[in-house]
């Protein structure tokens, strides 16, 4: 199966465990990934090839990131600072891209090894976090 076909898979695999089953840190990260992969794809043609830095994903990739670092911060699930951890280097391949030019292949797998350890590690947050029985109450109900 081709690498963005196992990714789209997983995604959507993911998103369905993550919206039946998970509070609110995994549906904030699904949607979070859903949104960046949109994004990703809407933006492909923008960026030229792989054999460059690609600024539209580099830009989503850096959002994404901020947005799963604050996720992590606000969270008490420590499987969202793996998630965190592995958009990081997600982002240092576009860093190190713009630094010092590397061929498009290893380009390419350094940007986009890393999305699906995240999203295994949400799935698999989510159901712990499920057969813990942990479940995430807004707060008004919790000062009631």
């Amino acid at each position: 199966m081709p690498p963005p076909l196992l990714f789209l898979l997983l995604l959507l695999l993911s998103a369905v465990f993550a919206l039946r089953y998970g509070g609110r840190d995994g549906r904030g990260l699904t949607a979070m990934l859903v949104l960046a992969s949109i994004a990703t794809m809407t933006t492909d043609r923008l960026d030229r090839g792989w054999d460059v830095l690609r600024p539209w994903l580099f830009s989503i990739d850096t959002a994404l990131l901020v947005g799963i670092v604050a996720l992590a911060l606000r969270s008490r699930r420590f499987w969202t600072i793996w998630a965190a951890g592995f958009q990081l280097p997600c982002v240092m391949a576009h860093v190190a891209m713009a630094l010092m030019p590397m061929g498009a292949a290893l380009y390419y797998a350094m940007e986009s090894v890393w999305s699906l350890p995240m999203l295994l590690v949400m799935l698999f947050g989510v159901l712990e976090d499920h057969r813990a029985g942990v479940v995430d109450t807004p707060r008004r109900e919790r000062l009631a």
